[in-house]
C-alpha cells in the first residue's frame, strides 16, 4: 500500500446560521455519559441544593445555565468546518482546528483507547476516547455519512473497530426514536438547561437573574456568537469566491 492509498481526508461544513442547532446538538453529544451526567444532572442539583442552605450561592446559581450554554457554544465550534485526514500508513489521525486552518498535532493510534461513530442521516460524529486524558487533545469531529464506511476502513488498517449507531434523524429535526441514546442526550440538554431556569424563577423570581454573575457571561456569550457569526460570514464568502 502506498502512501496516498493509505492517506484519506475528510470535510464537511455546517457554517450556515441554520446549522446552529446542529452544532449545539453535536456539542452535547462530544463526552462520555459520565461527563455529560455530570455537567447537565449533579452540578444543577448541586446549585439548587446549595441555594437553600445559604442565598449567597444563589447569584451563583443564575449563573450556571450560561456558564453550561458557553461551554456547549464552544464545543460547537470545532464542528464548523471539521477535517479529518486519516494515515493509516503512518497511524494517525489529525484534526482541524476551529477559527482558521490550523491543525491540532497528529494524533497516533497508540493512544487512543477506541473510536465512536454516532451516524445521522446526513452527518456522522466521530469520536475519540484515549488511553489518557488530556486537554490539548481533540475530542471529536463530524465527517459526511456517506464517508462513514471508507472511515471505518481506514480504522480497521490501523487495528480499531469503530463501532457506529445509526439515528434514523438529523440533531436538529424532530427525533423518530426518543429511546436512541442520542437522542434522548440532545433532548434532555434542552429539558435541564429550561427546566433549571424554571424551578430557580419559581423558587426565587426573576430578579435572580439581574446579577453581575448572570450579566457577565450573558455578555461573553453574545461576544462569542457574535465573533463566530462574524468568521463562519467569512468562510462561506472565501468559499464562493
Amino acid at each position: 500500500m502506498t502512501r496516498d492509498e493509505a492517506h484519506s481526508t475528510f470535510r464537511t461544513r455546517l457554517a450556515r446560521p441554520r446549522d446552529t442547532p446542529t452544532r449545539l446538538a453535536l456539542a452535547a453529544l462530544v463526552g462520555s455519559g459520565r461527563l455529560w451526567g455530570g455537567l447537565f444532572v449533579a452540578l444543577p442539583c448541586f446549585a439548587l441544593a446549595a441555594t437553600r442552605v445559604h442565598e449567597v450561592f444563589v447569584p451563583l446559581a443564575a449563573g450556571l445555565p450560561l456558564g453550561l450554554c458557553l461551554w456547549l457554544q464552544w464545543l460547537s465550534h470545532e464542528f464548523v468546518a471539521p477535517e479529518l485526514t486519516v494515515d493509516s500508513a503512518a497511524a494517525t489521525l489529525t484534526l482541524s482546528k476551529p477559527y482558521g486552518n490550523g491543525r491540532y498535532s497528529p494524533v497516533d493510534a497508540a493512544d487512543i483507547d477506541r473510536v465512536s461513530i454516532v451516524q445521522f442521516s446526513a452527518i456522522a460524529l466521530v469520536r475519540l476516547r484515549y488511553r489518557r486524558w488530556g486537554v490539548s487533545k481533540p475530542a471529536a469531529t463530524v465527517i459526511p455519512s456517506s464517508d462513514v464506511a471508507e472511515l471505518r476502513s481506514r480504522l480497521a488498517a490501523m487495528g480499531f473497530d469503530a463501532t457506529v449507531r445509526r439515528v434514523n434523524s438529523r440533531p436538529a429535526a424532530v427525533p423518530q426514536s426518543a429511546t436512541d441514546p442520542a437522542v434522548s442526550r440532545i433532548a434532555a440538554t434542552t429539558v435541564v438547561l429550561v427546566g433549571y431556569v424554571g424551578a430557580l424563577s419559581y423558587l426565587y423570581g426573576p430578579r435572580v437573574f439581574v446579577t453581575d454573575s448572570v450579566v457577565v457571561p450573558l455578555v461573553v456569550l453574545v461576544i462569542f456568537g457574535c465573533y463566530s457569526a462574524v468568521w463562519r460570514f467569512r468562510l462561506r464568502r472565501a468559499r464562493r469566491s
